[in-house]
């Protein structure tokens, strides 16, 4: 039976996987929108800009799922058994 604290870590757990669903749609979005420019049309500028934003966005990616991997191995096992 899960204690309080897995209770806890589930619950972190549900909300990493939310903003990792959001933000893997995000650079989803940027990578489409940068895919719709690379015929060369446009403001570089603009184009940069995307880039820098996908590069966040990615970073974003990365660390949620460094932390959703970490909840998921705090979380005992309902049968109790290890790992």
């Amino acid at each position: 039976m899960p204690d309080d604290q897995d209770e806890e870590t589930r619950t972190e757990l549900a909300l990493v996987e939310r903003e990792l669903a959001g933000a893997a749609k995000e650079a989803d979005d940027l990578r489409q929108e940068l895919g719709d420019r690379s015929d060369g049309v446009g403001d570089p500028v603009d184009r940069t800009t995307l880039i820098e934003q996908l590069n966040v966005a990615e970073s974003l990616l990365d660390d949620l799922t460094r932390r959703r991997d970490d909840l998921r191995r705090r979380i005992v096992p309902a049968d109790g058994a290890d790992g």
